[in-house]
Formats: structure tokens, sequence, C-alpha cells
């Protein structure tokens, strides 16, 4: 499998469900959930990008984090303008990046074979997107098609 960089953005504010990131589902948050699967696919790096002090302040994430600045932690912002700002600072322009959204579950290691098998990387392509039917989940009050 290609060495690849993991970008987590985990925005604080949502206008559907207030902290939804720090939601948690089956015991961990969706943050951790994303943390862990990323760690389990042996990602070459871990970055998570975030507005939120509930992560900033917690020691056990500082190996991980990147502070989102304010302009790019609006309702508004667009999740391109996010990866490029994280690409630029952290001088990812050369590598390989899989972004996980912390509200995307479930997520299984081998839909990532389709990925890595060698046909992405034998294509012209320079960008991926996969969509795989998912259940509704309860979080909260509220339930979220994820």
């Amino acid at each position: 499998m290609k060495d690849f960089v993991v970008i987590i953005p985990a925005r604080r504010n949502s206008k559907s469900i207030p902290f939804k990131n720090r939601q948690k589902v089956n015991g961990l948050t969706l943050v951790e959930h994303t943390i862990k699967f990323s760690e389990e696919i042996n990602a070459k790096r871990i970055i998570l990008s975030t507005d939120d002090e509930f992560y900033l302040e917690n020691p056990k994430y500082e190996k991980i984090l990147l502070e989102r600045p304010p302009h790019l932690a609006t309702d508004e912002t667009i999740i391109s303008d996010v990866i490029l700002q994280i690409i630029e600072t952290e001088s990812l322009e050369e590598d390989f990046i899989l972004l996980l959204e912390p509200t995307s579950l479930p997520r299984y290691k081998y839909q990532l074979n389709n990925f890595f098998n060698g046909d992405f990387e034998n294509s012209k392509s320079r960008s991926l997107a996969s969509f795989c039917k998912s259940p509704l989940i309860k979080i909260g009050r509220a339930h979220v098609w994820t």
C-alpha cells in the first residue's frame, strides 16, 4: 500500500448538531473513531484540523493537531480550501492525501484496497472520491445519515 497522509477535518460548530464531532458512537467520539481507523490503516501521518478547544486543549491529540484558522472554520468554508491550506502549511505537495470526515461512518479497510491496488496511480487522475450506502445512526436526539 502506498504511503499516505490522513487529514481529519473536525470543525467545532455545526448548524444541525451542536459539537457533532464530539458525539459518541459505541463509546468513542466521531473523531476518535476516525483517528483509530487512520492508525489501523497505517497512515504515514494523521492531521486533525480543528478549531475545537475540546481537541486543541487535550494533550492526547497534540501530536496530530493542526489548529484551523478562523477564516476556514465557518459554515461557508469549502473543504477543498481547508485541504489546500494544510497541504501548503505542512508541505504535503508530494504526498497522497486521504480525507476522512468524522461524520462519514462506517469505514472498512477493504474499501481502500480499490484505491491502493495500483489502478488509481496508473490512471491520470488527480483525485478520487468514494461513496457507499450507509446506515442511519442516532446521535443524541437526532437521526443522521452518515
